[in-house]
């Protein structure tokens, strides 16, 4: 469940503008939850800034018209009609009074909404631009707020608090300055100062809303929920339809856990002004508490709409978008609630699971690890890196690194022994999935480093047998010629057989005699057996050209099969 954090600068829209609210108030925060998130596809919907009615344009210019008619009336009157307390109430001569906070088209109107424009870009250069506008007609009250939440906007507190001080000089029942200055102050740690400040603005306007919802929002700092709904009470017995005490008592009923009491005051609430992103924002989560993510996603949706720089309500809507696969729009969204809140690690979490889910693996994981660098003790997010390292593939990352790298993370949240949940329930299982996957891929890979080892050995043998063949051919092509070095018998040029060196007639291996054609031994010229020229066959016993070759020939079918 999302929870609220217990201090916010309220947003007040005056005279339910959007032009003016997108201006005057400054971020709520909201606590979340860093539990990991189910990654459970959509058309990507653009964020567009909600425009407003037509016939509500309609309305406020014929509202004007009638103001302004009233304007005329009080100014042809002899004396202005007294206010509170008897003092003559307050008007300026463009149409501003405690009901309109915003001048009759002019100098002062077109200063105003050209500062409007600025403050969305450059705050701090806003804050000149509102004062401008206050300094061109009087009782521009909202001109000082603005340039006041601008301020606070530009981290520039010293500032902002002499811009409120300056307000409240102009209208001392401001409600939204006095809440924001209460605000303030407790972020600085000055409550003796909030209580010094309520205490003077109910002492001299206790009979106007804005010191009551003040005094109600110290009480909601303050967990004083019998104050707060009294002095709630009492500011709408002065004005049925104030927003802000409505709002808080929603707050109050939503912190009580009366959420049914709670969804009641705000969808009232939201009757009167349907614009305000705090109440559907808060809405959204008391829909949640009745598990209507439908309502909820609906209500953030509008909330982000309207203020889309509440990272709040963008953070709450990409996260109902996730959870319902809309990966993309959820992306959009958690990267707007990222670079509205940089230095939050919870959101930085919540983007890198979007971005696992949408498989851009890489980002999630430099946003997985900015996460842990804000926030060394946020341990989900071990627990959602060991899932995207356990089942995904990361480009440049080796499968067995990645199992590694799974494993140790999914060891580093057992051993903080976290709460066991919906979300991290299979984390044994995941662990010895790891494990048994490590051990199948450790051994794969031995049993391929052992057959490339085999491979290489006998490539490495057939290379040498085959050198080894090569040698001996070269080596048999150099002994052919008909003689060698031992005089082994041969042919002379004319074919007769050779004789020795002192004419002794040739004869076999065993020393025999040759035969003539008839079989007959014959005699050399001094009877000594022999052979006519020319009648000698070469002997079987011979080894003839060629023999070599065959054998040859012969290991290698040998050594083919």
């Amino acid at each position: 469940m999302l929870r609220a954090r217990d201090t916010q600068i309220l947003y007040f829209i005056v005279a339910q503008t959007l032009v003016l609210g997108l201006a005057s108030g400054c971020a709520h925060q909201q606590k979340t939850e860093s539990a990991p998130i189910e990654t459970p596809n959509v058309a990507d919907e653009p964020v567009v800034e909600e425009e407003k009615p037509e016939e509500e344009t309609v309305e406020e210019e014929a509202k004007a018209e009638e103001e302004k008619t009233v304007e005329e009336e009080a100014a042809a009157a002899p004396e202005a009609p007294p206010g509170p307390e008897g003092e003559v109430a307050k008007r300026s001569a463009d149409g501003i009074d405690d009901e309109n906070p915003l001048p009759q088209p002019g100098p002062a109107r077109d200063k105003f909404d050209e500062a409007v424009k600025i403050a969305v870009e450059n705050p701090e250069q806003a804050i000149e631009a509102f004062l401008a506008a206050a300094g061109e007609t009087t009782y521009f009250y909202a001109a000082y707020y603005n340039a006041a939440v601008s301020a606070e906007r530009a981290k520039n507190d010293e500032r902002a608090e002499q811009i409120y001080l300056q307000c409240l000089g102009e209208r001392p029942d401001y409600g939204p300055c006095l809440i924001n200055l209460v605000y303030m102050y407790h972020r600085q740690g000055r409550p003796d100062q909030s209580a010094l400040i309520l205490e003077e603005a109910l002492d001299k306007q206790g009979d106007r809303a804005g010191p009551h919802v003040a005094a109600a929002t110290k009480a909601f700092i303050d967990q004083d929920f019998k104050r707060l709904e009294r002095e709630c009470k009492q500011a709408i017995a002065y004005d049925e339809r104030n927003i802000p005490a409505m709002y808080l008592m929603a707050r109050m009923f939503f912190a009580q856990e009366k959420y049914e009491t709670a969804k009641f005051a705000l969808e009232n609430a939201l009757v009167l002004e349907p614009g305000n992103a705090l109440l559907q924002l808060w809405l959204g989560h008391t829909f949640l508490q009745f598990d209507d993510y439908t309502q909820a996603e609906l209500a953030y949706e509008k909330a982000s709409r309207l203020r889309p720089d509440l990272d709040e309500a963008q953070e709450n809507y990409g996260l109902l978008l996730l959870r319902a696969d809309r990966f993309q729009a959820a992306v959009r969204h958690l990267e707007a609630a990222v670079a509205l809140t940089p230095q939050k690690a919870e959101t930085a979490l919540h983007l890198a699971n979007a971005y696992r889910a949408s498989k851009r693996y890489e980002e999630a994981e430099d946003y997985y690890m900015k996460a842990l660098e804000l926030d060394t003790g946020l341990l989900d997010v071990h627990y959602n890196l060991g899932l995207m390292y356990m089942d995904n593939e990361i480009p440049g990352m080796d499968y067995l690194e990645r199992l590694t790298k799974a494993q140790e993370r999914f060891d580093l949240y057992a051993d903080a022994e976290r709460p066991v949940n919906k979300y991290n329930e299979r984390l044994p299982e995941f662990q010895k999935t790891v494990k048994k996957r490590i051990r199948k891929e450790t051994k794969k890979r031995e049993r391929a480093e052992r057959r490339r080892l085999i491979e290489e050995a006998e490539r490495l043998e057939e290379e040498e047998r085959k050198a080894a063949e090569e040698a001996a051919e070269a080596s048999e092509g150099e002994g052919e010629p008909a003689t060698d070095e031992e005089g082994e018998p041969g042919a002379d040029e004319e074919g007769e057989p050779g004789a020795d060196e002192e004419g002794e007639p040739g004869t076999d291996e065993e020393g025999e005699p040759g035969a003539d054609e008839e079989g007959e031994p014959g005699a050399d010229e001094e009877g000594e057996p022999g052979v006519e020229p020319g009648t000698e066959e070469p002997q079987e016993e011979e080894a003839g050209p060629g023999s070599e070759d065959e054998s040859f020939e012969d290991e290698d079918e040998d050594e083919d099969k």
